[in-house]
């Protein structure tokens, strides 16, 4: 079990505001770049999307 101080509890709420926000932003449209096929992060992008030619 882990008990955080006042401090730690604010830093959280904090952070969880920021996560919040993030969440309810903008999402810019998806368009592939040159360096995509060797981002670490591709998966998180092409989530959702239909590659060239699928239907």
């Amino acid at each position: 079990e882990v008990i955080l101080n006042e401090q730690g509890q604010r830093e959280v709420e904090e952070a969880m505001k920021g996560v919040e926000s993030v969440l309810q932003s903008h999402i810019p449209p998806f368009r592939k770049l040159p360096y995509c096929s060797k981002c670490a992060y591709k998966d998180f992008c092409y989530a959702g999307e239909e590659e060239e030619g699928e239907v």
